[in-house]
């Protein structure tokens, strides 16, 4: 880190997209020696809304209603849109 002209105290390295950020870009993690976490804000910002991994959650969900539906577990009201 010194090497590369960056202060420990001021600075942190981003495991994720590899590059130096102020602490201040970093959340806060007590269990840490230094405090902060190692993926910046900004990285787990978009890990955590699904920018980054394609999660597809709405074919996922299709898929368990299917699998519910085909068991008998979907109630007929359900279905229809009434108990939603």
């Amino acid at each position: 880190m010194f090497n590369d002209g960056f202060n420990p105290d001021t600075h942190g390295f981003c495991s994720d997209c590899k590059e130096y950020h102020i602490k201040e870009l970093f959340p806060k993690n007590r269990n840490t020696w230094n405090g902060i976490y190692n993926i910046c804000k900004e990285r787990s910002n978009r890990r955590r809304r699904g920018l980054y991994y394609n999660f597809r959650w709405r074919e996922r969900m299709n898929q368990q209603y299917r699998r519910a539906d085909k068991k008998g577990l979907v109630s007929s009201l359900t279905k229809e849109g009434r108990c939603l």
